[in-house]
């Protein structure tokens, strides 16, 4: 449940004097976005951290999900900088951002009643008894009629409590984590998104089956 943010670790080099710390992420041949971390360093090792901002880091974390290479510089873009594969960078994300609370800077929750997003009827009839698979397969989930849920979130069980609110988001509790789902109609299909103070990320199409 701790807020999704965007770091980094490295051995070596100039760990500056604690102030904040420039850091430039090319994905692929991509424009280089210039990220600001607060370093910390820790025996020779450097931890630079940002909490993640939807309105400053969107645009990058959607292109690191879907690159296949990332070069990174700190301070400044002089030399060849750092090269790191993103194998695996979508689904690692996704996961992330599923269970972490990103800033509250994100697109606000829209009111109830608004256009495509499931009323609490709906998701009764729609959603609960039927079998869940979202975040890209990612996430699976059975919102049983007794209150309770079950499935997995990556390859971790993943089961607890939920209710449903009377706005239409499933707000759940799996004991270690809480937050809400809210269900809303895109393109002919049901989208699921985190609706909640902790979290706005949007976890994209819904696989229903029963």
């Amino acid at each position: 449940g701790q807020p999704f943010s965007i770091g980094l670790l490295v051995t070596g080099g100039d760990f500056g004097n604690g102030e904040p710390m420039p850091v430039f992420v090319q994905v692929d041949t991509l424009k280089a976005h210039r990220v600001l971390m607060q370093p910390n360093k820790t025996q020779g090792i450097l931890e630079a951290a940002v909490r993640y901002d939807a309105a400053k880091h969107r645009t990058l974390v959607d292109q690191l999900k879907q690159g296949s290479q990332v070069r990174i510089w700190t301070w400044n873009q002089n030399g060849t900088g750092v090269m790191v594969p993103l194998t695996g960078s979508a689904k690692a994300i996704t996961r992330a951002m599923a269970v972490c609370g990103a800033s509250a800077k994100q697109a606000a929750v829209r009111p109830e009643g608004s256009p495509g997003m499931l009323s609490a009827a709906a998701v009764r009839s729609q959603i609960i008894g039927k079998n869940l698979s979202f975040a890209g397969g990612e996430a699976e989930m059975i919102l049983l009629s007794n209150g309770r849920f079950e499935g997995r979130m990556g390859p971790r069980a993943n089961n607890g409590r939920y209710r449903l609110r009377s706005d239409g988001r499933v707000c759940w509790n799996n004991g270690f984590v809480s937050g809400c789902f809210q269900f809303y109609r895109k393109n002919g299909g049901i989208n699921v998104r985190r609706a909640d103070a902790k979290s706005k990320a949007d976890l994209g199409p819904v696989a229903v089956s029963n």
